[in-house]
């Protein structure tokens, strides 16, 4: 698609200095948008002086050709902020921003109302922590969503949670994350005892311990399997303690923040332990790679895993049915194979990258006819 205009869009994001899901899925959709046509990307970071940053998100962004600005800032809301957001937008001439991430949608939200620029937000999912702090978060992000001219969402999960939140239903808009598959290398092949991989912030949410749990229950059975979890987090030294009471210190790695692919070269599938999930990129990444995925049934994760086709569902934090679908697939390799390429089938039918960068076009398009016609080109 060629617009007879130069299309100009602004992402905003926080830069936390690590790059999971969120950013990984940005940034593949910058990617794509970068080698679209009449069209031109900028990303704005919000860097709180407070948060060890690096430069590494930033980098990739400029990898994938994105023009990069950073913005510090020294506490979590900030209307000097909010100016400087608004002046971005005007100066790039912006006809659409694009937030990722509740502070972002705070502060774009503002801005993008001064500036004149319709707004839209990519909702990744809230954490639903038992905690008033993370409760009042989400109340204020859905009182920004709802002033956003756009949300897009990920999964059916999402959608109908925010139908139920008092958003439009003719504000949101479901695209799914796309994944091209030559982004990955070619299906592995098992090589030894089953390696089990965890990726991800090591965080309530993504419950991690319940992985040390079931392997537990597999040391009691003599089923021999090894794991890799990858991430950092506030959980970090309880999940350590968890592992090295248990004993598993040998079979249970906890290897820190390591790169997306290197991951993925390493590991024979995927485990999903999480109380809550979006529609998380890792799990793309996974079927990319023609790794089977275990998931909890919880948010989207039914969109992206056919228990017994590309992988197994299982009950929320169920250890012992964890242990069971693990046991399974360190006795049958070729039923992991079998289960990897089926993932790869899905996500060329189902998660192409493609379809995901033309809806994206094609939202942006309807929201530049909403600008103001003083603003527009």
């Amino acid at each position: 698609m060629r617009y007879p205009w130069a299309m100009r869009i602004v992402f905003l994001l926080q830069d936390t200095g690590v790059i999971y899901g969120a950013e990984r899925a940005t940034l593949s959709l910058v990617r794509e948008l970068v080698t679209k046509g009449n069209l031109s990307v900028k990303v704005l970071l919000m860097q709180e002086t407070r948060i060890a940053n690096t430069p590494v998100l930033s980098q990739a962004f400029q990898e994938a050709g994105a023009a990069v600005t950073s913005l510090p800032v020294d506490r979590a809301f900030s209307l000097g902020l909010v100016q400087r957001i608004r002046d971005e937008l005007i100066n790039a001439s912006a006809d659409v921003l694009h937030t990722v991430g509740y502070k972002a949608d705070l502060h774009g939200g503002l801005a993008s109302w001064r500036a004149g620029v319709p707004a839209v937000s990519t909702v990744h999912g809230w954490l639903f922590r038992p905690d008033l702090k993370e409760r009042l978060y989400e109340t204020l992000n859905v009182l920004t969503l709802k002033r956003m001219k756009g949300v897009i969402v990920l999964s059916r999960f999402y959608e109908e949670t925010l139908r139920q939140r008092g958003i439009a239903a003719q504000r949101l808009r479901r695209i799914p994350s796309g994944l091209a598959m030559q982004d990955s290398s070619s299906r592995r092949v098992r090589q030894g005892p089953l390696t089990v991989g965890m990726l991800g912030r090591l965080s309530y949410e993504k419950n991690q311990d319940m992985l040390v749990r079931a392997f537990d229950d597999l040391r009691r059975r003599n089923v021999a399997v090894r794991a890799i979890l990858a991430g950092t987090g506030p959980d970090e030294t309880m999940i350590r303690e968890s592992v090295e009471t248990r004993g598993l210190t040998d079979q249970i790695d906890l290897a820190g923040y390591m790169d997306a692919n290197e991951f993925f070269r390493q590991i024979d599938v995927l485990v999903m332990c999480s109380r809550i999930e979006n529609l998380p990129y890792s799990v793309l990444e996974a079927m990319a790679a023609g790794v089977p995925v275990i998931a909890t049934r919880v948010g989207g994760l039914s969109d992206l895993v056919e228990d017994g086709v590309n992988g197994y569902l299982i009950a929320p934090d169920d250890a012992i049915m964890l242990a069971d679908r693990l046991d399974t697939l360190a006795q049958r390799s070729d039923l992991g194979e079998a289960m990897g390429a089926a993932g790869q089938e899905k996500l060329r039918n189902e998660f192409s990258v493609d379809v995901c960068t033309q809806a994206h076009l094609e939202l942006y398009q309807e929201l530049h006819s909403l600008k103001p016609p003083t603003a527009k080109n």
